[in-house]
């Protein structure tokens, strides 16, 4: 186009250079391009276009320096803050406590249950971090829980490190009303939780407490060493719940979940049901165990004495019928809440009401170990059932009277009736001798003592069985001791001097007398049973050794029968079976006091029961053990229907 021929529409006059329009025109793209006709025109507007870019650009880089500024505010000051909160937005592994197996009697009867109990904990890495948000929470949650305080709470926390994700308990036993009230405030409060965890219910209370035990909570050191137990684990303290903890505990089960900052579950990806532990069968008869356990307390109230065992065996095979120990202790106590005070008073007792003195207590065997004497004394030809003894009272050697306990003596005695009325002389003599009749010796005694089971652990299948003291000569000769005198055989031939015997080692060597000659181990779980109630394991018997001949334990336990009969445990006569029996009265201390004992068995021709019993500091065994053994042997065959 020639713009030179452009003229002024008003004007008919050519337009001068710097008077030509400018010309708009459009690409194929439909975008403006602008073209100035005038000289010059190019050149100013290429300038403002960089004026353009430049401040643009300025535009951008303060846009970016405002940017990076923002992102380092939040990387270097608020950096943990974020970090922290986005830890706690994640998946969780969380433990499921599996249910604690039962525990039953052998007649299938539950000695105990599981019940729920809500359980108030706190989960450190969820916590607030801050020192006033943290100081905040524990504020809030002590002023709708005023039983546990601030202070608690405080203490609590600060056992477990920041940061872990293992539960931190906070009481282990929140009333359902506490639970309702505190369900509505710890929903705002983060690692704050409430949890339904079930716990133990103990049936018998007191009566089987030694027996079942009870349970507590994994110490930081068995957390550390059994990669199974958690803080919401619960462990066996004593007993059964011990002994079988393995067992009884079951497999956890895991949920993987994830939840937010708040702790609030937002989705389970994954989960494994926790295996319900095994349940056991015991040996125990449960009625049994609460009537001797009755009748032992009623026995120590009465006499205010110290405490004292009982023990019930089945002779054919070794399985316990009853274990009982008195003074006793609720563990109801420790699974259901009981209070620090409480727990003090437990442990403080002076009467140790936690020890477990049917097979732990260790005491002077008294007269009860004669039957032993006799039978080894028979076994080895020192005596035979026709041999007799002048009992005039007593027997001096030396300096040393060693005395029967009845003034004058008994006359003419041969085994039956050395056992039946417990004559010490005949003891003396067959255990160490006199002028010229010769008997066994410490050596053969210590052997036979020790082949029926004393000195020894007898493996019973519960915790902290004591073996009790067997002194021999060896042990004599050690430079710290005197020398072993006669009258050293003498005392440990009536169950006096140093030996010491469990009540459970008393009933074992009985029950081997009562069986024929077999001792056998002891035993309290039956059966091990899976969930679904099928047999896992099944206990047999085991034989521990062979002790002396039948041929020879019949005149033993002949004497035995006729204790009863017309001897010192005559007042057993009247039960409606044949019942067998040795008492027993020993000295300990030097204040002259006497433990009471007596051991029995029953019925005489098939036994198919031992009962033993001992009353610490309680007098006579005729007097004082004999009634709870004859209240006990009452109730077993009145419930089994036995007759004559």
């Amino acid at each position: 186009m020639n713009f030179s021929r452009l003229t002024n529409p008003f004007t008919s006059v050519p337009l001068s250079a710097d008077q030509r329009p400018l010309i708009v025109r459009r690409d194929r793209r439909g975008l403006n391009v602008e073209d100035y006709l005038a000289p010059g025109a190019s050149t100013r507007r290429l300038s403002a276009n960089r004026v353009n870019v430049t401040i643009l650009a300025l535009i951008l880089l303060l846009a970016l320096l405002a940017l990076l500024t923002r992102v380092a505010y939040l990387q270097l000051a608020k950096g943990e803050r974020y970090r922290f909160s986005s830890e706690r937005n994640r998946i969780r592994l969380e433990v499921q406590p599996a249910p604690r197996g039962v525990i039953y009697d052998r007649h299938r009867t539950p000695l105990l249950t599981n019940i729920p109990s809500f359980t108030l904990l706190a989960t450190p890495a969820d916590l607030p971090r801050g020192a006033d948000e943290r100081t905040a929470l524990v504020s809030q949650l002590a002023r709708a829980y005023p039983t546990l305080g601030a202070d608690s709470i405080q203490t609590a926390l600060a056992i477990s490190p920041v940061g872990s994700i293992q539960p931190v308990i906070l009481s282990d036993h929140v009333s359902y009303e506490d639970a309702l009230r505190l369900s509505t405030v710890i929903a705002r409060l983060p690692g704050i939780s409430l949890e339904a965890i079930s716990t133990r219910a103990y049936r018998d209370g007191t009566a089987t407490a030694h027996l079942l035990g009870y349970l507590g909570k994994p110490t930081p050191a068995e957390l550390e060493r059994d990669n199974d137990l958690t803080t919401l684990s619960s462990v066996g303290r004593m007993g059964i719940e011990l002994a079988y903890d393995r067992f009884l505990r079951g497999q956890d089960g895991v949920r993987e979940v994830e939840r937010d900052h708040l702790n609030k579950e937002l989705a389970v990806i994954a989960s494994r049901e926790a295996e319900p532990g095994h349940n056991l069968i015991l040996t125990i008869d449960e009625e049994l165990q609460q009537t001797l356990s009755q009748a032992l307390e009623d026995t120590i109230h009465r006499l205010r004495v110290p405490g004292g065992a009982a023990v019930a065996l089945d002779p054919r095979t070794g399985e316990v019928l009853a274990l009982v120990s008195q003074p006793s202790f609720d563990p109801n106590q420790f699974s259901q809440g009981g209070n620090q005070t409480d727990f003090r008073a437990i442990f403080d007792d002076e009467r140790h009401p936690l020890f477990f003195r049917a097979i732990s207590g260790s005491y002077p065997s008294g007269s009860t170990i004669k039957p032993v004497i006799a039978a080894a004394a028979l076994d080895e030809g020192v005596i035979t059932e026709r041999t007799t003894v002048q009992s005039v009272g007593g027997i001096r050697v030396g300096p040393n009277f060693f005395p029967d306990w009845k003034t004058g003596g008994h006359g003419t005695t041969d085994v039956r009736k050395a056992l039946a009325e417990s004559v010490n002389t005949f003891f003396y003599l067959i255990s160490a001798g006199f002028e010229d009749f010769s008997g066994l010796g410490i050596e053969r005694v210590v052997n036979y003592l020790a082949r029926f089971g004393l000195g020894r652990r007898l493996g019973i299948d519960l915790p902290n069985e004591a073996a009790g003291f067997l002194p021999d000569r060896a042990w004599r000769s050690k430079p710290s001791s005197p020398r072993w005198y006669v009258g050293d055989t003498y005392n440990l031939a009536i169950g006096q001097g140093f030996i010491n015997v469990t009540p459970l080692q008393v009933a074992d060597y009985t029950a081997a007398i009562a069986n024929g000659g077999t001792l056998y181990q002891p035993f309290v779980v039956k059966e091990i049973l899976a969930a679904d109630g099928q047999t896992t394991q099944a206990m047999k018997p085991k034989s521990l050794n062979q002790t002396v001949a039948d041929q020879f334990l019949a005149s033993v336990r002949a004497g035995m029968r006729q204790a009863v009969t017309g001897g010192s445990a005559r007042a057993l006569g009247d039960l409606p079976v044949a019942v067998a029996a040795k008492t027993g009265t020993a000295q300990f201390g030097n204040e002259n006091k006497t433990h009471a004992w007596l051991t029995s068995f029953a019925p005489f021709d098939r036994p198919e029961i031992v009962v033993t019993v001992v009353v610490e500091a309680g007098g006579e065994g005729h007097a004082a053990a004999l009634p709870m053994a004859k209240r006990a042997l009452a109730a077993y065959f009145a419930k089994t229907h036995r007759t004559p």
